[in-house]
């Protein structure tokens, strides 16, 4: 049964372990295979992220306690099927590695060890990923640190959580 949420109902202090299960199907009531329609019956609608960028999506969602993310949504075959959600976080203040943390530790209770685990740097940044595969779901949690700081604001860091719809299931990750 799909459960429709009424676009003026907040979605804040819903943290990623709010509707867990081994293998989400999407995120919350956002599933795969959804229209874009049927998106829009639960708030997703047009807003221009902090660069200013438009996206289609949820514009505040609080997943960390204090901590304003967006939702960005991506569909297949004319707004069809959706296949992809990213919930992210941009901010000038901070290396986001305390916010990574705690997503990091849900994402293991829900999906157990990661898949993939990657630590980068580079001159100017640092990248961070640990990634899952589960069912019809592979989740990324990516966190990005900017070592440049730029003269316009921009946001250097940013930290997010990626669901993604898998073409290819593993008989033993149904």
């Amino acid at each position: 049964m799909l459960l429709i949420v009424p676009a003026t109902q907040p979605l804040a202090g819903q943290d990623l372990m709010s509707y867990a299960s081994r293998d989400p199907h999407g995120w919350k009531n956002f599933k795969w295979g959804m229209s874009k329609e049927a998106t829009v019956k639960l708030g997703a609608r047009v807003f221009k992220d902090e660069n200013g960028i438009n996206r289609f999506g949820l514009p505040k969602l609080e997943i960390l306690s204090g901590k304003s993310f967006w939702m960005d949504l991506k569909f297949y075959f004319t707004d069809t099927q959706l296949v992809y959600i990213e919930l992210n976080r941009l901010t000038t203040d901070t290396c986001p590695q305390k916010e990574f943390d705690t997503l990091l530790k849900q994402l293991q209770s829900q999906f157990g060890t990661e898949k993939e685990s990657k630590n980068l740097e580079y001159p100017n940044s640092k990248l961070s990923s640990r990634v899952w595969a589960v069912g019809t779901t592979k989740t990324k949690l990516i966190r990005h640190c900017s070592k440049e700081r730029k003269t316009v604001l921009v946001p250097d860091y940013s930290v997010s959580v990626i669901y993604e719809r898998r073409n290819e299931i593993e008989p033993w990750n149904q």
